[in-house]
């Protein structure tokens, strides 16, 4: 899965050296010294993506929840001065739309994007301080699937709960981007396909004969806009999309259960029992914060005087200093 969501974004148009692949396996040491199976679900092909496909590994220091993840994140962009991440998923397909006209690729837009809000320069110019005028929290496109990241805002807006791990995490956060007065903006590159099943040999169908991943000029007929490779391609990913229903959207997580007792490997059946229960009580925990289980508690009227009504119940907490 991971491997096609990469060549994909690398067959419509996005620099390699701008593409990391973030192992959070919690394996330590494991991926990087090929010491776990190929069946292991934690496994990751270090020798694969760095050497073949050309992107970085970046190693998270242990296991980290979703929340925590995203934190991650943050710290990193902050710690570099970035102005701006790309985050996402790792079981979708970005395709470039080869209907528009004039023809641009998905990381083309990507770019018309970036101009259009403001983010000529990864870095601050000064290094230092916040982008002035910007009220833009998150870029969305298709939901969080891929999604730009405006850091600055996020001093405001705070960190992602971590008492609420997986599921109703994005809940919490989005609302709250809202709540501090900033917007979450919906924008469009191209295509993108959620799914839970990988196509047949992808390198073959991303990259056609007589076109290399150095090679985007190709005058190739398979390269050209609108090919018949393209539209067996988009029929293939449209089928594994629909093919993804609500009650099995992670299926593709159950065939790898081996790995049993390899180096740094958390019993793998045990493992995802574990989870769902975090993530049951994860929910459980975001209820106990805001009052309810409704989602997007910004277009249900509720405010940041609404957290932990519970515990402040005269009209929210107070906040002041000594």
């Amino acid at each position: 899965m991971l491997r096609q969501t990469i060549l994909s974004y690398v067959a419509a148009g996005w620099p390699r050296e701008d593409i990391i692949v973030v192992d959070n396996s919690g394996t330590l040491d494991a991926n990087n010294e090929g010491l776990l199976s190929q069946d292991n679900p934690f496994f990751l092909d270090y020798k694969l993506f760095r050497s073949r496909y050309g992107v970085s590994i970046l190693q998270t220091p242990t296991l980290l929840s979703f929340a925590q993840l995203m934190n991650f994140y943050l710290r990193i962009s902050i710690a570099q001065r970035w102005q701006f991440f790309f985050w996402s998923h790792m079981d979708i397909v970005v395709l470039s739309d080869e209907d528009s006209q004039p023809y641009k690729s998905f990381y083309q837009r990507v770019q018309d994007i970036l101009y259009d809000a403001g983010m000529t320069n990864l870095h601050k110019p000064d290094g230092i301080g916040h982008h002035v005028g910007s009220t833009w929290a998150v870029k969305y496109f298709a939901y969080d699937w891929l999604t730009l990241v405006n850091v600055d805002p996020w001093r405001t807006i705070g960190q992602w709960d971590t008492f609420i791990p997986y599921y109703d995490s994005d809940c919490d956060a989005y609302s709250r981007i809202s709540m501090n007065g900033f917007t979450k903006d919906d924008v469009r590159a191209g295509r993108i396909f959620d799914v839970a099943g990988v196509i047949s040999d992808p390198e073959a169908k991303f990259f056609p004969p007589g076109r290399s991943q150095e090679d985007n000029d190709s005058t190739n007929p398979s390269s050209l806009p609108h090919s018949k490779r393209y539209q067996d391609l988009f029929a293939e990913l449209q089928r594994l999309e629909s093919e993804k229903k609500e009650d099995n959207r992670n299926i593709w997580q159950n065939p790898g259960k081996g790995g049993r007792g390899e180096p740094w490997t958390y019993d793998p059946r045990g493992f995802q029992k574990m989870w769902w229960h975090t993530a049951g009580n994860g929910r459980k925990m975001y209820q106990n914060k805001w009052g309810t289980t409704e989602c997007r508690l910004d277009e249900n009227g509720l405010g940041l005087s609404d957290l932990w009504k519970s515990e402040y119940p005269k009209g929210g907490p107070k906040f002041g200093s000594k």
